[in-house]
């Protein structure tokens, strides 16, 4: 199996109200259209940027929709599903993390490239919300499955784990620099 066919199962089995982040496949796209049993669909392309316009299945105008600010627009556990590409949130990663288990209440997939997915960071930055994590590899690809049913958010341990996160990317540049 590979995570196209992995990305259309989880398409089709998905309802509720649904976040696509950066999706690359126009078939998954295609197999999530025809899916009835979703009740809203928010598609947002970043590409890297803060900003990207909100695309809503059903509706004429779009919203512009920063990644920071994500958790004003969706309240607290209304969206039951995101599909993420790794690729369109890396560069907001810290803010996504935090902002994503508190709109999540079912479940979060995030793919990506095996060479531009830092597997271990990903996974203890979600393991201090939740420890139901489940790793796919294929060939090149990755699809982590985060189950956020059981997570929990509190304003003081989010502050202090972007503390920590902003420590730690601090000591990683000054490692790299060092290095090189």
């Amino acid at each position: 199996m590979t995570l196209i066919e992995k990305l259309k199962n989880i398409s089709k089995s998905i309802s509720g109200n649904v976040i696509i982040i950066g999706l690359d496949y126009a078939t998954v796209e295609d197999v999530i259209d025809k899916n009835d049993k979703i009740n809203n669909l928010y598609i947002m392309n970043f590409k890297g940027k803060k900003r990207t316009r909100k695309i809503e299945k059903g509706y004429k105008r779009d919203k512009v929709i920063s990644i920071k600010k994500i958790r004003k627009v969706f309240k607290k556990k209304k969206i039951d599903y995101i599909i993420c590409n790794i690729d369109d949130v890396r560069k907001f990663l810290r803010s996504f993390i935090k902002n994503s288990v508190y709109i999540n209440k079912n479940k979060l997939y995030i793919y990506g490239n095996n060479d531009n997915v830092d597997i271990e960071l990903l996974e203890n930055r979600y393991k201090r919300y939740t420890d139901d994590i489940l790793i796919t590899k294929y060939n090149n690809d990755i699809l982590i499955e985060i189950n956020n049913t059981n997570s929990y958010n509190n304003r003081l341990k989010d502050f202090c784990y972007h503390i920590f996160d902003i420590g730690y990317d601090i000591v990683d540049f000054i490692g790299n620099i060092l290095v090189d």
